[in-house]
């Protein structure tokens, strides 16, 4: 299974209204927290369906939920719910590197700015998750195009393919 960009293009977050923000935090963890439910998801798989002003509060959103020990990062965009509370530690994750690293892999053509237009994200929070990823050789820039690639075929896959075909170990299950 194959999963895809979003359609639209996010509202950014910050644009919204004190309230409005409320709303729509509380829209996507419901989302996050029910999809997680049913399984590990990729961070696209989570994104999708989200109407544009939630999909604008999502890496935010997403960052709470983490911060919270309430979800964490499996690998390659992978989240699922945390089958125990509260977490002993913080969980270290980037939501912004997870949405950037899986838009190169699913946006044609991935320019920072086309990047940034598609998640709503700042150019600036763009920039700093593509020069880490660069910085530790999981991604290539061709200054010929200005386009970003995997410096590995088999990763740009995973990310690609989401939670599809994995194997998670049922951890709550096994009395651990």
């Amino acid at each position: 299974m194959r999963i895809s960009v979003p359609p639209q293009d996010a509202q950014p977050f910050d644009t919204l209204s004190a309230d409005q923000q409320e709303i729509v935090r509380s829209t996507v963890m419901a989302h996050v927290r029910e999809a997680l439910r049913r399984g590990p998801h990729s961070v696209f798989e989570l994104l999708a369906g989200l109407k544009p002003a939630e999909a604008g509060a999502f890496s935010h959103t997403l960052q709470l939920l983490v911060d919270a020990g309430e979800i964490v990062s499996m690998g390659h965009a992978v989240y699922a719910a945390v089958p125990w509370m509260p977490a002993a530690r913080r969980v270290e994750t980037d939501p912004v590197q997870d949405l950037v690293l899986s838009a190169i892999a699913l946006i044609k053509g991935p320019t920072a700015e086309r990047i940034s237009q598609s998640l709503a994200l700042s150019l600036r929070q763009v920039g700093a998750a593509l020069r880490l990823a660069e910085s530790t050789g999981i991604i290539v820039f061709n200054p010929s195009n200005g386009q970003y690639r995997f410096a590995a075929a088999q990763v740009s896959r995973l990310y690609r393919n989401g939670a599809a075909g994995r194997v998670f170990a049922p951890v709550a299950e096994n009395g651990v």
